[in-house]
């Protein structure tokens, strides 16, 4: 396996293993098998569609947003340490308990930035 760089049409920068020898297709494949937005546009991404809003993805973003914050400031205590962890892992579960739409669209704004 070799790692490739495809260069998106909006300038992103993404890599992939792939096998040796492997055609720009084949890696421009694998690239949005990896990174699902890398063929649309910055433009196309935020004139998407924003999720519809549930209530339990409201509550589930503020967990999360919260846990995160918490774990920041435990992390002043050393990283990694108990407090942390558990912070970490109530932010993981309050991501994955959301809508797939949700998910999707918190993709895209990752891929945005």
């Amino acid at each position: 396996m070799a790692i490739y760089q495809y260069t998106a049409p909006d300038g992103n920068k993404y890599r992939v293993n792939a096998p040796e020898g492997a055609t720009d297709q084949q890696v421009y494949g694998l690239v949005l098998q990896n990174y699902p937005f890398a063929g649309q546009s910055t433009k196309e991404l935020e004139e998407a569609k924003s999720a519809p809003s549930t209530l339990g993805d409201v509550g589930r973003t503020a967990k999360q947003s919260l846990a995160g914050g918490l774990q920041s400031l435990t992390n002043l205590f050393g990283a990694d340490n108990a407090a942390s962890q558990y912070l970490g892992e109530a932010q993981q579960s309050a991501f994955e308990s959301m809508s797939p739409a949700r998910k999707e669209e918190m993709a895209r704004r990752q891929e945005v930035q």
